[in-house]
């Protein structure tokens, strides 16, 4: 799986938990969408959370989320609103 499917997922399942979500939920909401196909591709399965942090940071520095000095959760767009 390539990389930046995660930043797909996070992104995904942050518009389906209303633009804002804790990262353990965001967690929640991509296992529960995803869960099989990571189960399946090999080494994702050992590394998926690490990678969707990564995705969320690519996020961030695409100005898609706001900062994590701005918002402890993981947020989408200025404040809380999605773009």
């Amino acid at each position: 799986m390539e990389r930046e499917q995660y930043k797909t997922w996070v992104y995904e399942a942050l518009v389906a938990l209303g633009g804002r979500a804790t990262i353990v939920d965001v967690i929640r909401q991509i296992w529960a969408d995803n869960g099989d196909e990571i189960r399946l591709d090999g080494d994702s399965f050992y590394t998926w959370q690490y990678d969707l942090r990564w995705g969320a940071t690519a996020l961030r520095k695409l100005r898609v989320m706001v900062p994590h000095t701005v918002s402890p959760n993981l947020s989408m767009g200025s404040g809380t609103h999605l773009l």
